[in-house]
């Protein structure tokens, strides 16, 4: 399966998964199991990457040029570089310990999700202009400026965190 360019695995009870033979491979979702590690060394066509509810710890996406989504919510990754990735549209990092987001090289970027990374305290979007929705519900994040990102539709943030340059009415305050 050499030429194989999509993978689903998700939902089984699988702990490892081995695509450093699947080069051609642009879309990888292996969600919710019991995944540990992924090297993907290897796969530097990826494209779309859904590592969401694994136990993975470690995440390395740098060699990813291509990479435009990239969803590793609930895993126990602590630390995300996606600086090389340039191409990136949308970053989910929600429910990790994830406690920094460099998005400064990420100027495709149009969604953000940072749900409950209490640990996450300011995020510096100044070069993300493209940003449509941002969700930072339930971190530290005390303000954030969207002036800049004129196509901004929706931000969920918490009921204290100031929130400037766009429309009240499509800002959603949690508790």
């Amino acid at each position: 399966m050499k030429n194989l360019e999509t993978l689903e695995i998700q939902n089984t009870d699988i702990s490892e998964l081995d695509v450093s033979n699947n080069m051609q491979l642009k879309k990888l979702n292996c969600y919710k199991n019991r995944i540990k590690e992924l090297d993907l060394s290897n796969n530097t066509e990826l494209e779309v990457l859904n590592v969401y509810d694994t136990d993975i710890s470690e995440l390395d996406v740098s060699m990813l040029p291509n990479l435009w989504e990239l969803l590793c919510s609930g895993t126990s990754i602590e630390d995300i570089d996606v600086s090389k990735n340039e191409k990136l549209q949308s970053l989910d990092v929600s429910d990790t310990s994830v406690s920094k987001v460099d998005i400064s090289n990420n100027r495709e970027l149009m969604g953000l999700y940072c749900i409950n990374c209490s640990g996450i305290n300011d995020i510096d979007i100044t070069n993300n202009e493209k940003l449509q929705e941002v969700r930072i519900e339930g971190t530290g994040i005390p303000k954030m400026d969207l002036s800049a990102c004129d196509d901004i539709y929706y931000v969920s943030c918490n009921q204290d965190t100031v929130i400037e340059g766009v429309d009240d009415s499509i800002i959603k305050r949690e508790n």
